[in-house]
């Protein structure tokens, strides 16, 4: 691979406003989808993920139906650092232990063990690989707060009377987005 960051998709590229502004590779655009529907292998809290990040990446454009594994192991990711997260919330970080005795060949002991001593839980090391793996993933799909701020989307709130009877009082609000070039700003 050559040095250097790793290329980006075309659809980030536009959402950026491409702002090298060279031609764009002729990168292969495959069908968008909207409504993907969670695996059913993938725990409470990667649905829950899933569910949530779905419809902004469709409505961005930078969902596709190949995408789906990487989405799938992102959300698996998530729903183990969530389950490691848990542990260590309930347990704490280590765990005090002894060193078992020491055997001949022969099975009689010849070091008596007992020395006690801290060991790390290995949720700790789980918890910290799926975290790093999640930012990794997001940031592919433009979900960090680095590649967010790459982007210039402007979400307009449209007032819309509520639909709940009382004399419209209440406000609900409609998002509507119009993404604009992030090079639009400088102008």
């Amino acid at each position: 691979m050559p040095p250097g960051p790793p290329p980006k998709p075309n659809a980030i590229k536009e959402l950026e406003g491409n702002p090298g502004k060279r031609r764009l590779k002729n990168n292969p655009k495959p069908e968008r989808v909207l409504g993907l529907k969670a695996p059913a292998h993938i725990g409470k809290f990667g649905k829950q993920e899933w569910n949530r990040i779905t419809p902004e990446l469709s409505r961005l454009g930078l969902l596709t139906r190949i995408d789906q594994g990487a989405l799938e192991m992102y959300c698996e990711s998530y729903q183990r650092w969530r389950e490691a997260v848990a542990f260590i919330a309930k347990n704490g970080t280590t765990f005090e232990t002894r060193h078992p005795d020491i055997l001949d060949d022969a099975g009689n002991v010849k070091t008596r063990g007992g020395v006690k001593y801290i060991q790390q839980y290995p949720q700790v090391s789980i918890a910290a690989q799926c975290r790093e793996y999640c930012r990794k993933t997001l940031s592919e799909f433009g979900l960090s707060p680095g590649a967010r701020a790459r982007f210039d989307i402007d979400i307009g709130f449209i007032p819309t009377p509520a639909s709940s009877g009382n004399n419209g009082g209440e406000i609900s609000q409609q998002a509507s987005a119009q993404v604009r070039p992030f090079s639009s700003l400088l102008d």
